[in-house]
């Protein structure tokens, strides 16, 4: 996946769908895509366990000025 916070829907949607075909289920990748959006600092860890995906793990930082 392209590391740009700038990718353009168009970019977007050919990356999901090449996702599909992978161990990602669209319940998956689409909470993953959601925390993505929600997460302003901080990371998101998708486990892959057997050519699965078991896990997704969001840490998210806020910083105090």
């Amino acid at each position: 996946m392209r590391q740009s916070k700038n990718m353009s829907d168009e970019d977007l949607a050919k990356e999901i769908a090449r996702l599909r075909g992978s161990s990602i289920s669209e319940e998956q990748l689409g909470l993953f895509f959601e925390y993505l959006s929600q997460i302003r600092y901080g990371s998101i860890t998708l486990t892959i366990q057997d050519g699965k995906a078991i896990q997704i793990d969001k840490i998210e930082k806020i910083r105090i000025r």
